[in-house]
């Protein structure tokens, strides 16, 4: 399902604006380590969380799964349905889900991956407090479930129970269900269009062939038409325009598994290589460093490795062990790594300061901690939803931050305190109570009240058309044109 994608950049957004995890304010109040995921925005291998923070009691996940590409089953579980063995196409079987459970069934697969995933560093430790997220991102994304819904209601897409059951099944039992940015072979059935080839089309959904073609260089808000999936050498403007396993690469469906030198994408190279951007022919397939070669980010780096910052260009290095020195640089106190989720102190570790050290001094590589385990400062917790309140000695013990009417430390860019209630809950500066996302003009870091966007920090209504753009998203239907929301100029 595509709309699940844009679902997924939501993730990778929330986690680039969290990578500060600072300080715990006086008193004891909430902070967490929401760390960049440096993978291909908007997958959900890529936003998936790290197995080193995992299973929780009592949730609503998608459940009664065997651990496929590292996914692990949680305890206690309400099942999306009882998962079987692997079906005739590769793909594990789930019970149909009717129309009016769609979105629920979606969120808890989803929320199950994040919550037991490994290999990304964006995670949550509670199913519920995930589902709380998404189902709120759901209900704003307009390209989302909630669309698609209404799309088969109007009588424009056919819906299969039986090929979303088995979709959702397999989200929620694999932590690689979009690794390529193509919709996963077992939810292409899910939504099926009505209009042939040569129509005119908003979406591909809508088509029969599941692709709607629109210029390059066309709007997203102007219309195309429904066309035939592209075979290799095919014009294409994405990967899902792209038959079968072929990428979209440079504007071409052209097979993965580029040789040294090849042009490439994120997924388009062969086993040993990654894509280079910043090569002097552009984007090209390139071999990884061994210890101690160059890299500019740990993707360039063989696999255990990390990119160390050592001025301009980094070295290839492997992290330090728990328990070992490391460089406490302030905030996210993960280390010097970028890419790859493995900093300093490595996968399922972080670099916490000695007590009384300054940023920038001398810490301590620890390993990450569940909710309930010991912990000794803030970056320490699994899941952007827990924290670690000081309990004295600058030890204490995993939490979840606290839901709404939970007390509170207002928010605070500065000292690394972006998230201090469960997300998208907001810290009310005044009464230091976690309650719903700010209205209209308040001030915000990341989420605003139904309908509103945070932007320049505070909460504003979606511009009209004429209106600004400068500091403001347009409205559904507008497209922001030399700084004023306008209607979209679509050409023949």
């Amino acid at each position: 399902m595509k709309a699940t994608l844009a679902l997924c950049a939501t993730l990778a957004a929330l986690a680039a604006c969290g990578t500060s995890s600072g300080t715990t304010g006086g008193g004891g109040t909430p902070t967490n380590d929401a760390t960049a995921t440096d993978g291909a925005a908007g997958t959900s291998a890529d936003a998936a969380g790290s197995g080193d923070g995992s299973s929780t009691t009592d949730t609503a996940a998608a459940g009664d799964t065997k651990a496929g590409d590292g996914a692990a089953a949680t305890g206690d579980t309400a099942t999306t349905g009882d998962i079987a063995v692997a079906s005739d196409t590769g793909g594990p079987v789930g019970k149909p889900v009717p129309l009016e459970q769609l979105e629920a069934e979606l969120l808890k697969a989803f929320c199950h991956t994040f919550v037991t995933c490994e290999g990304a560093d964006i995670a949550f430790s509670s199913v519920p407090a995930c589902i709380a997220f998404l189902g709120a991102q759901f209900d704003k994304e307009m390209d989302g479930p909630l669309a698609l819904i209404a799309e088969v209601k109007a009588g424009k897409i056919t819906y299969d129970p039986v090929a979303a059951g088995n979709c959702i099944a397999y989200i929620a039992s694999s932590c690689d269900a979009f690794k390529s940015g193509k919709t996963p072979a077992p939810c292409k059935q899910t939504f099926v269009g009505k209009l042939a080839d040569g129509d005119s089309c908003t979406r591909d959904e809508v088509c029969k062939s599941g692709r709607c073609q629109k210029g390059a260089t066309q709007s997203s808000l102007c219309p195309g038409k429904c066309a035939p999936i592209a075979k290799a050498g095919g014009a294409c403007n994405g990967d899902n325009d792209c038959e079968g396993d072929l990428l979209c690469i440079e504007d071409k469906c052209a097979p993965k598994g580029g040789k040294v030198g090849a042009s490439c994408s994120s997924q388009s190279c062969e086993p040993g290589l990654y894509c280079n951007y910043a090569g002097p022919a552009g984007a090209t397939c390139a071999e990884l460093s061994k210890e101690g070669g160059a890299c500019l980010g740990s993707e360039a780096c063989v696999k255990g490795l990390y990119c160390k910052n050592t001025g301009s260009q980094g070295a290839c290095t492997k992290p330090s062990a728990v328990g070992s020195p490391c460089n406490f640089e302030g905030g996210s106190g993960g280390g010097s790594g970028s890419g790859g989720g493995a900093g300093e102190c490595g996968v399922g570790a972080v670099c916490l300061p000695k007590p009384g050290a300054p940023p920038g001094g001398q810490g301590m590589c620890v390993a990450k901690a569940k909710v309930g385990q010991p912990c000794q400062g803030p970056g320490q917790c699994h899941g952007i939803d827990t924290w670690c309140p000081p309990e004295g000695d600058g030890k204490g013990t995993c939490k979840l931050l606290p839901g709404k009417g939970g007390t509170c430390q207002p928010a605070d860019p500065m000292k690394g305190l972006i998230f201090t209630c469960q997300v998208p809950l907001s810290c009310d500066p005044a009464s230091k109570v976690c309650g719903d996302p700010p209205g209209e003009g308040k001030p915000c870091l990341a989420f605003c009240a139904a309908g509103l966007d945070c932007n320049s920090g505070k909460c504003m209504a979606k511009a009209k058309l004429g209106e600004s753009c400068d500091n403001a998203d347009c409205d559904k239907g507008l497209d922001c044109t030399d700084g004023k929301c306008a209607k979209p100029v679509c050409g023949n």
